[in-house]
C-alpha cells in the first residue's frame, strides 16, 4: 500500500504511513516540534531537525569532525 501525496506537483510517495504523513508537514507549515530551551522560541516540522538545532545549545555535535571540529 502506497500513500501518495495529493499535493498537484508533488510526486512523492510512500510505503509508511508515518513518513507520509511527516512529509506532509513541509507542504502545510506545520512546526510541531518546539525547542525546550528556555528563551528559545525555535520550532521545526522533524524532530532531527530539533535534534540538530539543540546540539547547539548543549555544544555536543554527535558528527564532529575530528580534524576541523
Amino acid at each position: 500500500l502506497m500513500h501518495k501525496c495529493p499535493v498537484v506537483g508533488c510526486t512523492k510517495s510512500f510505503r509508511k504511513l508515518a513518513n507520509f504523513r511527516q512529509h506532509m508537514l513541509k507542504h502545510t507549515g506545520a512546526l510541531p516540534y518546539a525547542c525546550e530551551y528556555p528563551g528559545c522560541d525555535k520550532r521545526y516540522n522533524t524532530k532531527n531537525r530539533l535534534n540538530v538545532h539543540q546540539c547547539k545549545h548543549t555544544g555536543k555535535f554527535p558528527h564532529e569532525c575530528p580534524t576541523c571540529g
